[in-house]
């Protein structure tokens, strides 16, 4: 009962509240199919690749809190891991790193396209230097594979003829 009361005097107190809450509510929800929302910036700075897929840029112009030395992650794909199952993975994340670092400190120009926060409030964008994305260069030479965030599908230890090579694999006589 002492709840009713409590609320019923913060309601007669403040009968607009209850208005202007229902208001921001409905005006700051996303309407159906625009729930995500997406930015692009332009003149990203490059400073560093930790794998193929995740690299440490700041923007210029964006609050140092927000913009300065933040992760950024390539959209729509996924890469070995430097700390892969097998020495043939790892062998693999230094390539795609390796490819990365060097579009990306050679680029006279770096844009960050449909960004957004990933569930580890990484940015992940589109990465394109010099007008290329490198999420495509990386797929183009089998460094990546498509990835939509859910579940890590490729086994980069298993070789293209279906061979499995280094520690889980086996590969002894």
């Amino acid at each position: 009962m002492q709840g009713r009361v409590f609320w019923g005097r913060i309601g007669r107190a403040m009968p607009n509240v209850y208005v202007l809450l229902v208001l921001a509510i409905t005006l700051l929800w996303p309407a159906p199919g625009h729930g995500q929302v997406y930015f692009d910036f332009d003149h990203a700075v490059y400073h560093t690749c930790y794998d193929g897929d995740t690299c440490m840029m700041s923007l210029p112009g964006i609050h140092p809190l927000f913009g300065d030395h933040i992760p950024v992650r390539l959209a729509g794909i996924d890469t070995p891991e430097m700390k892969g199952h097998c020495e043939r993975e790892k062998q693999l994340a230094r390539q795609a790193r390796d490819l990365v670092r060097s579009a990306l400190s050679g680029a006279g120009a770096i844009h960050l396209r449909k960004a957004s926060r990933d569930k580890y409030f990484r940015i992940d964008a589109r990465v394109m230097a010099d007008g290329q994305d490198l999420s495509d260069v990386l797929m183009m030479q089998g460094l990546a594979v498509p990835y939509d965030g859910g579940t890590k599908t490729k086994d980069w230890c298993v070789e293209a003829g279906g061979e499995a090579s280094g520690l889980l694999g086996g590969g002894g006589p």
